[in-house]
């Protein structure tokens, strides 16, 4: 098990969703929070890697990705959708896996193995009229010890 795994995992995740969320803010779990942050965002949470030793020193690696919509109620009742869209499109079948904060070069590709689910919360934060919504699923990767 190489200890920079689970670095190299959350940093192409973050830079994944960050490239295709069209534009909009992506607030990573773990960063400080901003001062000012637009009320419309997404926070990104990415639980894991479990492992799984198999033969040949090889491991598998399992992923949850958890994407927070949240946005200020107004008069477009669709824009909780729109946003909840955004996130969905995001959810690739694969993810590339880069070596981030080293050499930067390819390690793999994430592959989604379980299907994407959005779970509505509407209206959670009030006075503000904030309403939010999560996007999730699970992906894999396969990797050897040397890698």
């Amino acid at each position: 098990m190489n200890e920079k795994w689970p670095r190299w995992l959350r940093a192409s995740l973050a830079e994944h969703f960050n490239t295709n969320i069209n534009g909009n803010y992506l607030h990573i779990e773990g960063q400080q929070h901003k001062e000012e942050e637009p009320d419309d965002r997404f926070e990104l949470r990415v639980d894991g890697p479990d492992s799984k030793e198999l033969p040949g020193k090889q491991y598998l690696l399992l992923v949850y990705v958890n994407l927070l919509v949240r946005v200020k109620q107004d008069i477009d009742i669709y824009k909780i959708d729109t946003y909840k869209g955004r996130g969905l499109k995001a959810f690739t079948t694969n993810i590339n896996v880069f070596k981030y904060g080293d050499d930067d070069v390819l390690l793999g590709c994430l592959e989604r193995y379980a299907q994407v689910i959005v779970t509505d919360y509407y209206q959670v934060a009030q006075p503000n009229n904030i309403l939010h919504a999560t996007v999730e699923s699970q992906y894999q990767i396969t990797l050897s010890e040397g890698e």
